[in-house]
C-alpha cells in the first residue's frame, strides 16, 4: 500500500503546481491546453478541500444527445443520498469576463449560453438524464441532483464584478469562478492513504480502499463512463461503496506522475509509512 498522505511534501506536487502556475501566466496557450492538463490531473484540481470522504469521480467530454458535450463532469458521492454532478464549462484563463463599461463579454455570453443549453437538454430528456447521471433525489424528487459551474478568465476583486457573478448564480443556478479558483483547490488539497467509505460494505479491502484513494487519475471518458453505469449496482445509495471495483478497474491513471511520485517515496521507508489513525479510516461509518 501506498502513503498517498505524503504527497504534499513530494517534488511532484511541487512540479504539477509549478507547471499550473506557469501555465495559467502563458498567454500563447489555448483553452485545450488547460483542459489537457486537467484531465491528467484530474484528482487533484475537482475534490472537495480537506474531504476525507473523497468518494468523487470525474468525467470528461460527456456527450447529452447528439447536440451538446460538457468540458468536465465533478461527481461528489454524498454518502446515503448517493451521487451529485456539478457539470463545469471551462473557456481560458486570458478571457475578460466584463467590458470596461460593465457588460458581458462575448466570451462569458458563450460559455453561460453553453450552460443553458446543457440545462434545457436534461430537462428536455429526463429519463435518459436519470440513466446517464444516477442520483437518489433525482430518481426520488424528479429534480436533477445537479449544479452547473463556468470557469474563465482570472480572479478579480472588483465588488461590482463580484455583484453581477452572485446575481447569475441566483437567477439561474449558474456558479461563475476563475481559473485562480482551481488554483485555491489544489494548494488546498490535502491526501489520505484511506478514504472514509460506509462499514456496510465490509467487502471492501484495505488495499482497495488505499488503491481507490490514489489521487493520480484522470478523467473518466464518456465510453468507460458509459460502460461502468452497465455494470453499476444502482440502488442509488452509497454508489461508490457499493461500485469500488467496478470503479478501480475502469480508472486510468497518469503512470508518469505516479511513478514519479513512488521513485521518490522508495528512497527513504519512512516516507510510505501510514499513520495509525488513516487506518481508524477503515473502521467508521
Amino acid at each position: 500500500m501506498i502513503a498517498w498522505k505524503n504527497l504534499r511534501k513530494s517534488p511532484v506536487f511541487s512540479k504539477i503546481h509549478n507547471e499550473w502556475s506557469a501555465l495559467l501566466d502563458d498567454n500563447t496557450r489555448k483553452e485545450q491546453d488547460y483542459q489537457i492538463f486537467l484531465r491528467e490531473h484530474a484528482g487533484f484540481f475537482f475534490s472537495r478541500k480537506n474531504d476525507i470522504s473523497g468518494d468523487q469521480l470525474v468525467l470528461e467530454k460527456i456527450s447529452l444527445g447528439s447536440d451538446y458535450i460538457t468540458d468536465f463532469v465533478n461527481i461528489n458521492g454524498n454518502r446515503s443520498y448517493g451521487f451529485e454532478y456539478t457539470f463545469i464549462e471551462i473557456e481560458s484563463p486570458h478571457d475578460e469576463i466584463y467590458t470596461r463599461s460593465g457588460k458581458q463579454t462575448s466570451d462569458l455570453s458563450g460559455a453561460l449560453e453553453q450552460v443553458r443549453d446543457w440545462k434545457r437538454w436534461i430537462a428536455a430528456n429526463t429519463d435518459t438524464a436519470k440513466r446517464l447521471f444516477p442520483s437518489k433525489r433525482f430518481l426520488i424528487t424528479g429534480v436533477p441532483s445537479i449544479r452547473y459551474m463556468v470557469v474563465i478568465g482570472r480572479r478579480n476583486s472588483s465588488q461590482d464584478e463580484i455583484e453581477k457573478r452572485n446575481q447569475i448564480f441566483r437567477d439561474e443556478g449558474i456558479e461563475i469562478r476563475s481559473f485562480d479558483y482551481l488554483t485555491d483547490i489544489l494548494r488546498a488539497r490535502d491526501f489520505h492513504s484511506h478514504i472514509w467509505i460506509s462499514n456496510d460494505f465490509s467487502f471492501i479491502s484495505e488495499a482497495d480502499n488505499n488503491d481507490f484513494a490514489n489521487p493520480f487519475y484522470t478523467a473518466i471518458s464518456d465510453a468507460t463512463w458509459r460502460a461502468m453505469l452497465k455494470k453499476f449496482l444502482q440502488n442509488y445509495s452509497h454508489m461508490v461503496g457499493q461500485n469500488m471495483a467496478v470503479i478501480i478497474e475502469s480508472r486510468k491513471y497518469n503512470k508518469q506522475r505516479e511513478n514519479e511520485f513512488l521513485e521518490w517515496v522508495a528512497m527513504d521507508s519512512d516516507r510510505n509509512s501510514i499513520d495509525a489513525w488513516e487506518k481508524e479510516l477503515l473502521k467508521y461509518t
